[in-house]
């Protein structure tokens, strides 16, 4: 069986494939199929813009495709940068910043030093 992984990123694809080899499933990229669109991910939660991805590109190709969408959420931060991971700044290092620099004025603000924090990735499959 051949799925799309609905993803830009051909390590996370590979990733796929080595774990999933041993069921007969075979993953393409988009390149396979003459690429995907590029979905708006307008969802207000991980699940709705995974399966934006998933539907856009599945609908697009007529192969069945799985996407992704996954962000770290920092309790302090009210659950942030969640969904905007990617979007929180223009680089890593920047996003980084970011995050230490609110976190910094959180405890300047109120005293407490919260850093809990989760990675979550939600798949979605169409």
């Amino acid at each position: 069986m051949k799925i799309l992984a609905a993803t830009g990123n051909k390590h996370k694809i590979s990733e796929f494939q080595s774990i999933l080899a041993p069921l007969g499933i075979d993953f393409i990229s988009p390149d396979d199929v003459g690429g995907i669109p590029d979905t708006d991910e307008n969802g207000s939660t991980f699940e709705e813009n995974a399966s934006l991805k998933a539907l856009d590109a599945a609908q697009t190709t007529n192969v069945y495709t799985f996407a992704d969408d996954s962000g770290l959420e920092i309790e302090a931060l009210d659950n942030a940068p969640g969904i905007f991971s990617s979007r929180y700044a223009n680089s890593d290092p920047e996003r980084i910043q970011r995050v230490l620099n609110e976190l910094k004025e959180l405890e300047n603000a109120t005293g407490i030093i919260n850093r809990n924090a989760r990675f979550v990735c939600v798949i979605a499959f169409a």
